[in-house]
């Protein structure tokens, strides 16, 4: 009886522990969603915010104004802002988009050109300063969403973030790549030479994904229950030899 006892708490034991890794895998990551985004593309290879091709100024008054923006820590819901949000981006490089359809990868960005997030000038608020050293757009003219774009902000490439305070503190791991996607619902203007694009201009939804600063992996806490549970056998067989 006390063996199957001891196998009872060993099993619920694991269960707890799988529970927390699951609930930190989950916990781990921060998403930041963003609606209402307008963008550009143009004959020399340039994808940029519709409000200018400046890029990188981090001057909401030449940036593209947002929708909404919605923060998450896995699938919860932390907090929502519905004005003066603006991005402001610029992707050079980005060079033969195939005009029947494709993907293509940018050169080097490494110049210092990349993707912001930011409040209205003046006021006391939040934002990110993502660089970007490369990015792919892959161009689907059958599909709801015709035009996709993923960049990776590499680990040391986050200037600056000053989020939101219902986050409780929670920031972007600067250690971890930074990922930003977006894609494209609404394409218009489209023009094409020579089998490549030239031009459209777009309007659509997207994300910008990371690891939470300070937060273990989940292989931390499965390998530190499964230490809990080594132990509690040993424990138990020790038990047994002194019976």
């Amino acid at each position: 009886m006390g063996n199957n006892h001891s196998s009872i708490r060993l099993g619920t034991a694991l269960a707890s522990v799988l529970a927390v890794t699951t609930l930190n895998a989950g916990a781990a990551t921060l998403r930041i969603e963003f609606n209402g985004l307008d963008f550009k593309y143009d004959a020399a290879g340039n994808l940029y915010d519709a409000a200018g091709i400046a890029g990188g100024t981090g001057n909401g008054a030449t940036s593209d104004p947002l929708a909404i923006v919605q923060f998450f820590t896995g699938s919860t819901l932390l907090g929502t802002l519905s004005a003066n949000i603006y991005a402001d981006f610029l992707f050079q490089q980005v060079n033969n988009i195939p005009s029947a359809g494709g993907t293509v990868t940018s050169g080097d960005l490494s110049t210092g050109f990349g993707f912001d997030i930011l409040t209205q000038p003046g006021t006391p608020g939040w934002g990110v300063d993502l660089e970007v050293s490369q990015v792919m757009v892959t161009y689907d003219p059958g599909s709801a969403a015709p035009i996709g774009v993923t960049a990776i902000a590499v680990a040391d490439s986050l200037f600056y973030q000053n989020l939101p305070s219902f986050l409780g503190g929670q920031q972007f791991d600067t250690t971890q790549p930074i990922n930003i996607t977006f894609s494209a619902s609404d394409l218009a203007n489209v023009t094409s030479s020579g089998g490549f694009l030239t031009g459209f201009d777009a309007s659509g939804n997207g994300n910008i994904r990371g690891t939470i600063s300070g937060v273990p992996e989940p292989s931390e806490y499965l390998m530190a229950g499964l230490g809990l549970l080594g132990l509690g056998y040993f424990i138990r067989r020790k038990k047994a030899a002194l019976a």
